[in-house]
């Protein structure tokens, strides 16, 4: 169960998102009329759809490479249906340009109810089936179960795309009818399906989700209604269905970055320029076609293509040379690859420009050789970044020269070599429709390159969780090369589509660098803060460690007397052994402190949370010798899973001593693991209650280690307080009532449960 406030943030998400996209899309449409019904805004509509599934399709596949589960391979196989199709559409609108304009038949509508049925299909399904404990799965039945699982769903929709719903029929359209009444049953139990997605710990918004759930029930009926009366009504369906993708993407991508510790504008700012990006060309272009201007720009077409391109060279050449610089600053190896990608770029916007100084028999702005080279390029690239992030390996983080300058002119050789067979081709006329087939093939690497950085967008954010890291603002920024060239792939040579994706690719450019250089002061600043840190730790340790052992050595001086009974001497052994358990805990809590600000890479798995609060009480009591302490636990079932990681126990170890050492009325403290809901959301609550005391609450609060007091129980509230958030959970305390006593004092801290 869910509480009240959450369930009604919920609802609030749907009653406004509804009205307005309906609104938007009636306004939109039928008002202002911003339609086209061209082959090339076909191909950008579908691109789109086909990019913006990719956003919560690339979220999902973060967390499988982190914990594999069934449910969430399923959900991941939902959203690459969508990207697959969408691709499939668009190629079949790459056409030769006397074919104008597009024609949408019921058959076609057909085919795209089937394939929303099967991605409903596959979003039940995920939300009911229930997870294997990790350990239990093989890596080979987890490679097969997710072939089979994206594979399947696939091989049923193009045969019903290519042999049952190819042309118009009545079986086709009974197909299409029964597909309707399927994915309407299957979205109107969604939205309570989404909640126990939530449960099995998948980073999800419900609000969002069950939003776009309710905008494909209206896209699904009005698909059915225009092929069963052969009407328009598509183009409102099509335009529900792109809202519901961005929905999706929000409600999965949001989540997911926020869970890693970002701010809420920081994942909403991210989330939204990965689809920004490729909507805002496409509008653009759009409004010009609606108002029938697709005429080329005859005047001056050379010479402004000639300072676009060099433009575009130069500031390609500047990320390039800024992105090593850093390298060589930040060592990273996944810096190098993205730099790589820059230069290959930079390569193609040069060669681009051959054709307007030489007599090449290629016409100008038709050439598709050296952008298809550029786009498996980067694709060879993004793969690099995904393998070296993943990789445990000593290798250096800084490229040597030598090979860095060998990569580089490969890369640049294989634009080369793939311009001039390019200009072989045209010369000698081997290959009739050239243009055609470079054209889908670049569609087609380009759509597996923005995948790609989406999905590394994600991988590359959720290592860091005190700030958007380097290498996600570059790789986001990608999308200005690529989201351009996509669009150039489809639309006539000095076009006003073919000039837009040109003029967003050059000011998009312009912003390149500018970023590096924030990103740069950036990590400046924060080098900065690293050594004020460091003095800090060192000024800790050095008072702290000093009083304990001044402490320690006091305490041997007088056990050095002859005189002393032994009562006084087992109290004096005692009080020594005290001071360097707190040395000890006092220098590990520092190490800990540290470790959190650098919270990279640190596998989180399911963990028994009552194994290891026992675990850390044994310690505890093994460790102090306090006469009359007696600690009680109490657990409502034998295990707890949640989300931890190897800081998760040292948490609850400083826990338990900083409840040790505050003063109380009695020797006897009380822990508890239970089940709680709390903000929409099921938690396990480990609770310590100690007898009515004075607590420093300010300790629970102080977000800075150089604001709270140097000692052992404040810097170790401070480590499990940042542990504890940064594993997705919160702490609280004050004061509360047993039973059996009376008023006690409480700290308590709460993380999701992970079933």
């Amino acid at each position: 169960m869910y509480s009240l406030v959450g369930t009604r943030r919920d609802i609030a998400k749907v009653l406004l998102i509804v009205p307005l996209t309906l609104g938007s899309t009636l306004l939109a449409i039928g008002g202002v009329s911003i339609v086209s019904l061209s082959h090339a805004t076909r191909v950008g509509v579908h691109t789109l759809l086909a990019y913006w599934a990719s956003i919560p399709a690339a979220a999902v596949i973060v967390t499988l490479f982190r914990r594999f589960s069934r449910a969430r391979m399923i959900l991941a196989s939902a959203f690459l249906l969508v990207v697959v199709s969408n691709v499939e559409r668009a190629l079949r609108h790459i056409v030769p340009v006397t074919e104008v304009p597009a024609q949408i038949h019921d058959g076609m509508l057909v085919a795209q109810q089937f394939g929303l049925m099967l991605v409903v299909l596959l979003l039940v399904v995920a939300s009911v089936t229930r997870d294997e404990p990790q350990d239990s799965l093989s890596r080979g039945y987890s490679r097969v179960f997710g072939l089979a699982t994206t594979l399947t769903p696939l091989v049923v929709y193009v045969y019903v795309d290519c042999f049952v719903a190819s042309e118009p029929s009545p079986l086709a359209t009974a197909i299409g009818i029964v597909a309707c009444a399927v994915a309407v049953s299957g979205l109107l139990v969604m939205p309570r399906l989404a909640y126990r997605l939530r449960r099995e710990y998948l980073p999800l918004d419900c609000g969002y989700f069950v939003t776009a759930c309710v905008l494909l029930i209206g896209s699904s009926l009005l698909l059915t209604e225009s092929f069963i009366t052969s009407s328009l009504l598509w183009i409102y369906a099509e335009n529900l269905q792109t809202a519901a993708l961005l929905l999706f993407g929000v409600s999965l991508g949001v989540p997911l970055l926020r869970r890693t510790g970002y701010g809420r504008r920081a994942s909403y700012g991210m989330v939204v320029f990965l689809a920004l990006s490729a909507y805002l060309p496409l509008l653009v272009t759009t409004i010009l076609e609606s108002a029938s201007r697709t005429e080329p720009f005859e005047a001056g077409n050379v010479l402004a293509y000639a300072i676009v391109h060099v433009g575009m060279a130069s500031l390609s050449a500047i990320m390039a040379a800024l992105l090593t610089v850093y390298s060589r600053v930040r060592p990273s190896r996944t810096q190098y690859p993205l730099s790589m990608v820059f230069i290959v770029w930079t390569g193609v916007a040069f060669i681009s420009i051959v054709p307007a100084f030489t007599a090449s028999p290629i016409p100008l702005g038709t050439s598709n050789a050296p952008y298809l080279v550029g786009s498996i390029v980067t694709l060879f690239f993004l793969y690099l970044v995904h393998k070296w992030y993943w990789e445990n390996n000593s290798a250096s983080l800084v490229m040597s020269p030598r090979r860095f300058l060998a990569s580089a002119s490969l890369v640049l050789l294989a634009v080369g070599v793939a311009e001039g067979m390019n200009q072989i081709i045209w010369a000698y006329g081997l290959i009739q429709h050239g243009n055609l087939i470079g054209n889908r093939m670049l569609l087609g690497f380009n759509s597996l390159v923005m995948f790609g950085i989406a999905y590394l967008v994600f991988m590359l954010s959720s290592s860091n969780a005190d700030a958007v890291p380097f290498e996600s603002f570059i790789t986001g920024f990608l999308v200005v090369w690529i989201v351009p060239y996509t669009l150039k792939s489809y639309y006539l040579p000095f076009t006003p589509g073919w000039w837009v994706s040109e003029l967003v690719m050059f000011l998009g450019l312009l912003t390149g660098p500018a970023l590096v250089g924030f990103l740069y002061m950036r990590a400046m600043q924060q080098a900065e803060e690293s050594h004020k840190r460091a003095a800090m730790y060192a000024d800790l340790l050095m008072h702290d460690i000093t009083n304990h052992n001044q402490i320690t050595l006091t305490t041997l001086e007088l056990l050095s007397s002859e005189s002393m009974n032994s009562d006084t001497r087992e109290r004096l052994l005692r009080d020594a052994r005290h001071a360097v358990s707190m040395a000890d805990q006092l220098i590990g809590n520092v190490r800990l402190l540290n470790d959190t600000e650098i919270w990279q890479r640190l596998t989180e798995t399911r963990t028994d949370l009552v194994s290891e609060v026992v675990h850390a009480l044994d310690t505890v009591m093994q460790n102090l010798s306090i006469p009359g302490l007696v600690i009680n636990i109490s657990t409502e079932t034998s295990r707890a899973y949640v989300l931890g990681n190897n800081l998760l126990r040292a948490a609850i170890l400083n826990l338990l001593y900083t409840a040790v050492e505050l003063p109380r009325e009695t020797e006897e403290m009380w822990i508890s693991v239970v089940p709680i809901v709390a903000m929409g959301r099921d938690w396990w609550q480990v609770k310590l209650e100690i007898p009515k005391t004075r607590m420093n609450t300010g300790l629970m609060t102080s977000p800075d280690p150089e604001t709270v007091t140097h000692g052992r129980s404040s810097l170790g509230f401070l480590v499990a307080k940042i542990v504890v958030n940064q594993l997705g959970g919160y702490m609280e305390n004050g004061l509360g009532s047993r039973d059996d006593f009376g008023v006690v004092s409480y700290i308590a801290l709460n993380l999701p449960i992970c079933h």
